[in-house]
Order: C-alpha cells, then structure tokens, then sequence
C-alpha cells in the first residue's frame, strides 16, 4: 500500500505548525546532495535565521499575551468570602443589611446562613430567613440585623456569615463602634459677628453689616409691641 506524502509529517506535527520537515513517500526523512550555489546562501542565510530567531525571542520576551507553545491552560478558584459588610455606629443603635443568595446550579438545593458570635463575645447578627430550599434560578432575600450592645463601645470587631449550599463561603461583618465620648459637640457662641467689605476704590469708604440676624432685636421689637398694647 503506497502512503501518502503527507500523511507521516501530519502526524507529526503537533503544536508547532512553522516546523515542516521533508519527507519522502516512505515516510522517511528525504536528503538531497548539496549543490555549489547552497554552500555559498548558507552564510547569509543562517545570519537571516540567527537574526529572526532573535526577533522573537526579544517578542516573547515584552509581549506578555503571547502564550507558549502547547501551554496548558488553567482556571482558578473562587473567593472563600463572597461579599462584606462594613458598619459604623454607637451603642443602642440598630443596624441593617440585605443579602441575595441565588441557586446557579442545576438541581434543587437548601441553603443556610449561619452567623457566627463576635471575637471574644456571645453576641452575633440575626438573619431572618437563614434557611430555604431554592430550585434552580430561585433566590432568597435574607435581612440581616444587630443591635450595638454597651460593651462594644469604642471597639472594631468582625465575624462572618457562613454561606452553605454546594460548599461553603462566607460574607464577613466589620464593625467600629463609636464611644460615647466621640458624640459629644463643643460649640461656643458670643456678640453677632459683623463683616467688613470694602467698597470700589474710589468711595474710599467701607460698608459694616452683621453676618447673621440677631436674634436679640426680634425679642426687643417683640418685647416693644407687647408693651404698646
């Protein structure tokens, strides 16, 4: 059975397409004698080759989106936390937060969310729901919600939500809780303060006028009108 010329260098060929031996219908290597002429293009020939072969060395080199050769290719894993919360508040205050957790898969499954206790403390989040079977595509609404306790006063705290369907993520809290001492507002207050502006240059004057209203004239118009009648 006679095999086609191109049947072996096929085969051959496995992830670089630029390499093209010479075969012969055999199927083996094909070689010619050298002729006069090739001996004197060999030199400028492999100067060519040598400079092109550098080429694209410096090309692989800086081009970063030119793969290798026959690279295998590779996907990561997600993200263990899928999401956070981050609160600020004072002690008594209530805080609030919404999560959408939806079923991408393709089967039904029953999803929970567990929060767990701050470090060092009995306390955690309330999420209501924190379990429901979704069917493919369905989501859930869950409301999260916390109450600062007085002990957390002046602290920065985090804890998580465990997410559990397939396998397991979480949603991690990060909380700052203001002191008491932090709300306080020091304001003090005298005489009405007035503004100076001057006027163009050639009044050579100056205009005065209070910045505010005083409310110690209203109480004296209010004052005179009350002793008139």
């Amino acid at each position: 059975m006679t095999q086609s010329c191109h049947s072996v260098a096929e085969k051959e060929l496995a992830c670089c397409p630029d390499i093209q031996p010479v075969l012969g219908c055999d199927g083996y290597e094909k070689y010619e004698e050298p002729k006069c002429l090739s001996w004197l293009l060999l030199g400028p020939r492999l100067l060519k080759a040598s400079a092109e072969s550098s080429v694209q060395v410096i090309k692989s080199t800086f081009n970063n989106k030119e793969k290798a050769c026959c690279e295998i290719p590779e996907t990561g894993c997600p993200p263990r936390c899928v999401g956070g919360i981050d609160w600020l508040g004072m002690p008594g205050d209530t805080l609030h937060h919404e999560i959408y957790l939806t079923n991408t898969g393709d089967k039904k499954r029953t999803f929970e969310l567990t929060p767990l206790p701050f470090a060092c403390s009995d306390e955690s989040v309330k999420v209501t729901p924190n379990k429901k079977e979704l069917a493919p595509g369905e989501s859930l609404k869950a409301k999260v919600s916390f109450k600062i306790p007085e002990a957390f006063a002046g602290s920065h705290l985090q804890t998580e939500i465990l997410v559990r369907g397939a396998y397991e993520q979480c949603i991690v809290i990060d909380l700052c809780v203001k002191s008491r001492e932090e709300s306080c507002s020091d304001i003090q207050q005298g005489e009405v303060p007035t503004q100076v502006k001057a006027h163009h240059w050639y009044d050579h004057f100056q205009c005065e006028k209070p910045c505010f209203e005083s409310l110690d004239q209203e109480n004296e118009l209010t004052t005179r009108t009350l002793d008139r009648s």
